[in-house]
């Protein structure tokens, strides 16, 4: 298994793991399977590449052989004080594996080699095996919550750790 940053042009592939998280893990994601299905080809290029070339945005994909078995998605802010990590997924084939673990520290690794001190993310309460992961990685819990989206009834609160501190 390796992981990978995902290069321009991958939108494709980046968009098939999203659509299948998302069908797969409703809870966990923000948007809907309704909503990533209504996106045109054009979209989707339109939100991937961007992000790719961005200096303070990544993607990454773990894949076993030819297979893609997981994503995960950064940013850090414009202060470069906070790097935030979603749309995190692992197939269920590949779940226990060490997929997660690995994708988690390329990000670990990208935010630090950006200067980043702190690392965040949010995790749908109920979503234990994800928020075990995030404490294996030195995330623990904050005070802040918030609704998953409009209508849900799920509940998302706000990890985090320290990475390096600032001087």
């Amino acid at each position: 298994m390796q992981v990978r940053e995902l290069r321009e042009g991958e939108w494709p592939l980046w968009r098939s793991l999203a659509i299948a998280a998302v069908t797969e893990s409703p809870e966990a994601f923000r948007p809907t399977l309704a909503e990533y299905l209504a996106q045109s080809d054009e979209e989707w290029m339109d939100l991937i590449d961007p992000t790719v070339r961005h200096p303070r945005g990544g993607l990454w994909v773990a894949e076993a052989g030819d297979e893609p078995v997981g994503m995960v998605f950064a940013r850090i802010d414009e202060a470069y004080a906070v790097a935030e990590f979603g749309a995190m997924w692992v197939t269920p084939t590949a779940r226990g594996a060490g997929v997660g673990s690995a994708l988690l520290e390329a990000v670990k690794t990208w935010a630090r080699n950006h200067g980043a001190p702190v690392l965040e993310c949010w995790v749908s309460e109920g979503n234990d095996p994800a928020i075990e992961l995030y404490r294996t990685h030195g995330l623990i819990d904050t005070d802040a919550t918030q609704l998953l989206r409009d209508g849900s009834t799920v509940t998302v609160r706000k990890m985090q750790a320290q990475l390096t501190s600032r001087t």
